[in-house]
């Protein structure tokens, strides 16, 4: 039917050229933009996926940064564990020396001196062992660690006090002014040097986890980041092409829309005849 009024041919043509142009500015978006959600319109299901993923990769990289953080804690340690080992090894080298009978009264007590100096040595290195202000080798230290996102995710990190008295019951006391006094030392500094090669264990297997924990949550935020990658990235090929599709779109519909203009010209023409 042909009218005036009422041009159905324009009215289609012109929606059809509308859609066409709002796709158009939408696909113009996420091409420019490098992301395919731009609003929470454009895949509101994809939007609240990609939202908790983000949020997951952000707490797995903090507790990244913690456990990076407790392997320098615990290098901290390992470097007052790792001179009080050294100064035992002295000791025990002195106790040995000193047990034997060629040595005389002023060799034993030069002998002695060093070793008051090497249990004072160990002493200061007990107590002022510090990581960020805080007290390691005194068996003040106790602490967790959160290593992954979730809450549960925790490791319990506790030194022990490495002080004379808890390396080895009377290793304050020992003295080397007499061959029997050194025998009995050196009986004293091996169960020392046992007590904190155990301790230099722990805090080594305690690393070691830290550093696998590493490795396996930065495993995690790479796989996490590609499938959120795969959700909110623009796949290029594909937009370009639906790009090209809406601009032939557009054409054709602002071409017809012209025609159906037209159409009016022929109702006049019809009448004038």
């Amino acid at each position: 039917m042909s009218a005036i009024n009422t041009n159905i041919g324009a009215i289609r043509a012109h929606a059809h050229a509308t859609k066409a142009s709002r796709l158009m500015e939408k696909h113009m978006d996420r091409l420019s933009s490098g992301v395919r959600i731009n609003n929470p319109s454009d895949d509101a299901a994809g939007v609240a996926i990609a939202s908790k993923m983000y949020a997951q990769i952000r707490g797995i990289n903090m507790s990244i940064q913690n456990s990076s953080n407790g392997i320098g804690l615990i290098q901290t340690a390992e470097s007052g564990t790792k001179e009080v080992m050294n100064m035992l090894f002295r000791l025990k080298e002195l106790s040995v020396q000193m047990h034997n009978g060629v040595y005389s009264a002023e060799d034993r007590a030069n002998a002695d001196i060093e070793k008051e100096q090497l249990l004072l040595g160990i002493n200061n290195i007990t107590q002022n062992t510090k990581f960020n202000s805080v007290n390691l080798l005194d068996g003040s230290y106790t602490s967790q660690i959160q290593v992954g996102n979730s809450t549960s995710e925790i490791m319990t990190l506790a030194i022990p006090d490495i002080g004379l008295a808890n390396l080895a019951t009377g290793l304050d006391t020992i003295s080397l002014t007499t061959a029997s006094g050194a025998a009995s030392a050196a009986t004293i500094i091996e169960t020392a040097i046992d007590t904190l090669a155990e301790e230099q264990s722990m805090l080594g297997a305690k690393q070691n986890r830290l550093q696998h924990n590493i490795n396996y949550q930065a495993n995690t935020v790479t796989q996490t980041e590609q499938a959120r990658g795969r959700i909110i990235d623009t796949d290029y090929a594909l937009e370009t092409s639906e790009l090209a599709k809406q601009q032939i779109l557009s054409q054709a519909a602002t071409s017809m829309l012209a025609h159906a203009n037209q159409s009016s010209d022929y109702l006049l023409n019809l009448i004038a005849s």
